[in-house]
């Protein structure tokens, strides 16, 4: 696999809250990111707690045979990480509402699996075509949702931005997953939304099309430095994959 990362906190942030894991061994490799959110340095061990858990649990998991047995592998494990962080935030009173994104990336033979809760995003880079593979869980989103074929101007909404799911907030979560065959050809992306906030998707396939034949690791450090160049208002978290 040729791969690519990095973590910057970003040009205003005092501390990363971002946290990121990369397995790329088999039987399947996977790669997970996480968005903290919470004061006092709360969200920032929700994403480590997060992180941590999942990354422990899918380590151990050397029995899978098909990809389902991983889409199960890796909703246990988003699940045990958001009962780990919501048991916490209970019983610590400093870390009361922390929780986190959550971003869980699988391969298995010519399987990609993505699984989500929040608004770190996964992209597919394919044919010189950039597609968002994962749904953003906003406020905004569930109004457009909510609208239906009605037109919706979500840029004046108030609070568009806050998230509607995250580990470790509720007892209970609900998370996303999405499959496709992969192409020797693609590029998966990963990140956190100090990318997508900062730099528009033409821009940032503009990018990795420059960069894709140097390294993934040039891509990465390329989209980050537009991130901050723009603003850097957040922590960015990028992983770039070339399967």
């Amino acid at each position: 696999m040729n791969l690519g990362y990095v973590s910057d906190k970003g040009k205003t942030r005092s501390n990363n809250e971002d946290n990121f894991f990369i397995y790329d061994d088999y039987p399947f490799p996977f790669f997970v990111i996480a968005d903290g959110v919470g004061g006092h340095k709360a969200g920032e061990l929700a994403s480590k707690m997060a992180v941590d858990t999942i990354a422990d649990v899918l380590k151990n998991k050397n029995d899978a045979v098909c990809i389902d047995d991983v889409e199960d592998a890796i909703r246990t494990s988003i699940v045990s990480a958001n009962n780990s962080i919501y048991k916490y935030s209970k019983f610590n009173k400093e870390c009361e509402g922390m929780g986190t994104t959550i971003l869980v990336c699988a391969y298995y033979k010519n399987t990609c699996l993505i699984a989500h809760v929040g608004d770190s995003r996964a992209y597919l880079i394919r044919e010189h075509e950039i597609a968002q593979l994962t749904e953003d869980h906003t406020f905004g989103n569930e109004l457009i949702k909510r609208a239906g074929s009605k037109i919706f101007n979500v840029k004046n909404i108030d609070n568009k931005n806050a998230l509607t799911r995250a580990l470790g907030t509720e007892k209970t979560v609900v998370i996303d997953t999405y499959k496709f065959i992969h192409r020797s050809d693609d590029i998966v992306l990963l990140c956190t939304d100090g990318l997508n906030k900062e730099v528009e998707d033409n821009s940032i396939l503009a990018i990795v099309e420059k960069n894709k034949n140097i390294s993934m690791q040039k891509v990465a450090e390329e989209l980050k430095d537009r991130a901050i160049l723009m603003g850097g208002r957040d922590n960015v978290t990028i992983i770039t994959i070339k399967a």
